[in-house]
């Protein structure tokens, strides 16, 4: 009896071999998205124009003190000349120019600090915006409805996985944003391809939105071939 212990320990050895090597893997299918936050975008854009305009008046009005100064130096040296030359009574109208000149001086440090602050406010609103253009936002949680897939976020991120059906042709998916919710249907073209580990993969294609709560997608004619990441604005 003992005889046949190697050969059946060996071909249990075997059998689970095979089973190990014919396992088979499914990777689960998605397409990547950025949200972009439509609305904050305007108002920051809109605030970036009113700043601009600000500093272009700021800029006319540099140049008007500069040309002003100008002036007003021009003017004073003539009356230093004058009053060298004994001509005494200008001596009340240099110092009256004198004090315009001190006057717009103080004037043009205050429109140079109020400059400075413009530009540092226009650097941080195209910051803000560029953050907002590359979709930096805080997902609550994106859900698979129908097929138990939900996915929890606790920090932001640029871009975001749609977790698609396995075995369906079309999702339906929940996004929450901000306490919002964001509902939009997809139809796409499924392909299953096995490597040489025996590892099937879902691949992705054709995907089309066929309804969305979302303003606007990026996609034209809502037909999303080829384009990834595709761009959801709220």
């Amino acid at each position: 009896m003992k005889k046949h212990i190697f050969p059946l320990a060996f071909l249990l050895a075997l059998v689970i071999s095979c089973a190990e090597d014919s396992e088979v893997f499914f990777n689960d299918p998605s397409i990547k998205v950025r949200f972009i936050n439509a609305d904050s975008l305007l108002k920051v854009n809109d605030s970036l124009a009113i700043t601009n305009d600000s500093i272009l008046v700021l800029n006319d009005t540099t140049a008007y003190f500069f040309d002003s100064l100008q002036v007003l130096a021009d003017s004073i040296s003539i009356l230093n000349d004058s009053i060298e030359n004994g001509r005494t009574e200008y001596e009340q109208t240099r110092n009256d120019l004198q004090e315009i000149e001190a006057d717009f001086m103080s004037s043009l440090e205050l429109v140079d600090a109020n400059s400075i602050l413009l530009n540092e406010l226009k650097a941080l609103l195209n910051s803000v915006a560029s953050t907002i253009e590359a979709g930096d936002v805080l997902i609550t949680s994106i859900s698979n409805v129908g097929h138990n897939t939900a996915i929890s976020y606790e920090d932001s991120a640029t871009l975001y996985n749609l977790p698609l059906s396995m075995t369906e042709g079309f999702s339906k998916i929940d996004i929450e944003i901000g306490g919002e919710s964001y509902q939009l249907e997809l139809t796409y073209d499924r392909e299953e391809i096995m490597d040489e580990k025996r590892r099937i993969r879902v691949l992705i294609s054709n995907v089309a939105i066929k309804n969305s709560e979302f303003d606007s997608v990026s996609c034209k004619s809502l037909q999303c071939e080829d384009e990834q990441p595709i761009k959801f604005y709220f």
